[in-house]
């Protein structure tokens, strides 16, 4: 079974300006409110029909913390949210050629704690790919994407490989998770791009350069 394209390195462009790894390692990142009762049932998995998946009772977690240190009646679940920081990534020059050309951006940092898993999902919202750049140098985390068999309990998986401080562009419409199996805070740059598909970004991005080495 050949698996699908799911994620193409963007090496011709730099890697990414310092102030960004700076702001993501020193931003607040906001947390979802609990959004679940305990014990009930909160995903269906839809290709065993009437089965549900439980997670258990709520966990204590921060809403609003720059490492996720606990607070009480606040819990990260719902795989519909993140844990992230705003970025004003979208308002530089690169940002902005991309919304000239292919439409509106937005951008955030995002985070995974160590030791965690952010669950299978697809990305909400409209946008069908993104701009990654990971920023921080974590060996024992993946990002997977996984694709159904004949059998129902089986999935092909294929690996992201990022490469430190440099763009990735992403397909956000196919199932894919995150582990972090280490100790170690782990952080992304994400670029949304909500108004193109994932083919025509990418042939806009193979053509376009940036001066000065710089995304500013």
């Amino acid at each position: 079974m050949t698996l699908p394209e799911t994620y193409f390195h963007l090496d011709h462009l730099p890697p990414i300006d310092q102030q960004f790894i700076n702001e993501a390692h020193n931003a607040v990142y906001q947390w979802p409110a609990r959004d679940h009762i305990p014990n009930e049932p909160v995903i269906t998995n839809s290709r065993i029909p009437g089965q549900k998946l439980y997670r258990g009772n709520a966990i204590p977690t921060d809403a609003c913390t720059q490492y996720g240190l606990p607070v009480d009646g606040e819990r990260h679940n719902s795989t519909t949210k993140t844990v992230y920081a705003d970025s004003n990534f979208k308002n530089t020059k690169f940002g902005k050629d991309i919304q000239s050309a292919l439409g509106r951006v937005g951008s955030k940092y995002l985070y995974n704690m160590p030791w965690s898993l952010y669950d299978w999902h697809q990305d909400q919202g409209s946008h069908e790919c993104a701009i990654n750049f990971l920023l921080t140098d974590v060996p024992g985390a993946r990002t997977m994407h996984r694709f159904p068999t004949d059998c129902l309990l089986n999935y092909k998986v294929s690996v992201m490989e990022y490469k430190l401080y440099r763009p990735v562009l992403m397909k956000s419409k196919i199932d894919h998770s995150i582990i972090n199996l280490t100790d170690k805070h782990r952080y992304i740059l994400t670029v949304t791009l909500m108004d193109t598909t994932y083919d025509a970004a990418k042939e806009w991005l193979l053509n376009y350069k940036l001066d000065n080495n710089s995304y500013l």
